[in-house]
């Protein structure tokens, strides 16, 4: 289980129960969102990420405090920040003092610690949960590019100046190296090949995925909504709102995406934090589609082989 010891900040020591620092449209929170809606975790109140007033440090028995830190700000890529998640993402989970990092931690802690349905099945069927998350994990790093080429744009991209502190502040240790993705796509050092390869990825992986619904369901695991179905619905959400054509590709994948994001859990999760941003990113995507630079013009490659 990854946890900040010692973090820098001295406020997660402060906190009491669940406070989970996030952002509505980032796609490794709203899985960790999605995962708290399904085990029944209420949402509280959403205070500013940085108070430490009294009456915003006690999350209530069966909410969680949420603390949104703007990605479109930077509020992320912030000394504040770093002290608190050192990697400079979200989201991070602080229960009771003590911070949890990396997504897939925080969603197998909260399932484990907390009743409900539990979404890791066990035995044989555990085990292909287990390895449907982990292909899906591995598919992050294409996503952002994804998201950042696609959806973002010139938006995302930082001055010298952000880079420079940038750079000072990411920790050597971080799987993420945000600063050198950033230094990367904000001097458009990112080839178009690059891009391409991780839409590929994304593809393999889909397909993968479609092939799997093809001979049952109606969730990837089986009868019974797991983990699996929480974190590859994220990543369908994401790169459909970029523009991607999957109910044409992969038409097993898509109809089993309208039955996960039909479910409650998925408006109280993403829905509501997104409604806004989410017809922005189509309408750029559908845009750059008809322009011919879309995701629509690169989906027509073959997909590669894993």
């Amino acid at each position: 289980m990854a946890i900040v010891e010692n973090p820098q900040s001295d406020l997660p020591a402060k906190l009491r129960g669940l406070h989970l620092f996030h952002y509505g449209g980032a796609p490794c929170a709203q899985r960790v969102r999605l995962v708290l809606a399904e085990k029944g975790i209420r949402r509280g109140p959403s205070v500013p990420w940085q108070s430490d007033k009294p009456a915003h440090l006690e999350a209530e028995a069966g909410t969680y405090i949420g603390r949104p830190v703007s990605l479109p700000r930077q509020q992320n890529l912030t000394p504040e920040y770093a002290a608190i998640h050192p990697n400079l993402v979200v989201p991070a989970l602080v229960m009771d003092g003590v911070v949890h990092i990396e997504s897939v931690d925080i969603m197998t802690l909260v399932d484990e610690q907390f009743p409900g349905p539990a979404l890791m099945p066990s035995g044989e069927v555990g085990r292909r949960c287990e390895a449907l998350v982990k292909r899906a994990a591995e598919l992050q790093t294409a996503v952002r590019h994804v998201t950042y080429r696609f959806s973002l744009g010139g938006i995302a991209k930082l001055n010298a100046k952000k880079l420079e502190e940038l750079a000072r502040i990411d920790s050597p240790d971080s799987p993420d190296r945000v600063s050198e993705f950033y230094r990367r796509f904000s001097r458009n050092e990112i080839s178009e090949q690059e891009y391409a390869e991780h839409i590929r990825d994304l593809e393999a992986g889909f397909g993968e995925v479609d092939a799997l619904l093809g001979e049952g369901g109606p969730w990837l695991c089986g009868d019974a909504y797991s983990m699996a179905d929480v974190i590859w619905a994220v990543k369908v959400f994401r790169i459909d709102e970029a523009g991607y054509p999957i109910a044409k590709r992969f038409p097993n994948l898509w109809r089993w995406f309208e039955a996960a994001r039909a479910r409650p859990s998925f408006e109280e999760a993403i829905g509501r934090d997104v409604r806004a941003s989410s017809v922005v990113f189509r309408a750029r995507g559908a845009v750059q589609n008809w322009l011919g630079r879309g995701l629509g013009r690169l989906a027509a490659g073959p997909t590669r082989s894993a």
